[in-house]
């Protein structure tokens, strides 16, 4: 309680708590993934870390920023382009951030919606970097 995350940590379980009740006892924490992204003819290694998999249901990503404007940097930096990735490895289609704002002494949690079936970034990723498919 001492530690300067205390209020962040604090504002996001309570949020994760209010939003998911019971089902929190479901929720897969750190989860590790190797896969890979095809498109197009073209295939391309990619690894990510979940902060939270909710089998069947979502991924849930975890923030904290020192932002005042959530909306502004959740776009600038393309988070949802890292919750696509992690929602086709984790095989679901359900997207959520959580994110605290230092600034604001609150967290956000924003419903990214279901996934799309595509995604530009990636695709663009893919062609750019991956190799020729030889299946």
């Amino acid at each position: 309680m001492k530690s300067n995350l205390y209020p962040a940590a604090k504002s996001i379980a309570y949020e994760i708590k209010t939003k998911f009740g019971t089902l929190i006892d479901k929720f897969e924490k750190q989860v590790s993934f190797s896969a890979e992204l095809e498109f197009s003819g073209f295939v391309m290694p990619t690894t990510c870390r979940l902060d939270f998999g909710v089998p069947n249901f979502a991924v849930i990503d975890l923030k904290v920023t020192y932002a005042s404007d959530v909306h502004a940097l959740i776009k600038f930096m393309g988070y949802e382009n890292q919750l696509w990735n992690y929602c086709r490895v984790y095989q679901v289609e359900r997207q959520y951030i959580l994110i605290y704002s230092v600034p604001l002494r609150r967290s956000f949690f924003l419903d990214l919606g279901e996934l799309p079936k595509r995604n530009a970034f990636w695709e663009n990723k893919v062609l750019k970097f991956g190799n020729v498919l030889t299946r």
